[in-house]
């Protein structure tokens, strides 16, 4: 199951833990597109403002060996 974060407005504390404290391995926090569903941010998050969701999306990978 492909996961991704989202953060919930009426939670957030604006206090920045999420943004600060986790260096987002996509490089942006809560873009669905980006986001490898680590949950890095949502165990920061001191205000329980972070879930995460399964990705309804899917997205065609191509894989190339010795480049095929």
């Amino acid at each position: 199951m492909l996961r991704f974060t989202k953060r919930i407005p009426d939670r957030c504390l604006g206090c920045g833990a999420c943004e600060e404290i986790v260096a987002c391995p996509a490089g942006k926090l809560f873009l669905e597109d980006l986001c490898i569903g680590c949950g890095a941010c949502q165990l920061a998050c001191p205000g329980n403002a972070i879930s995460m969701f399964e990705r309804t999306k899917t997205k065609d990978i191509k894989i190339k060996v010795n480049a095929e």
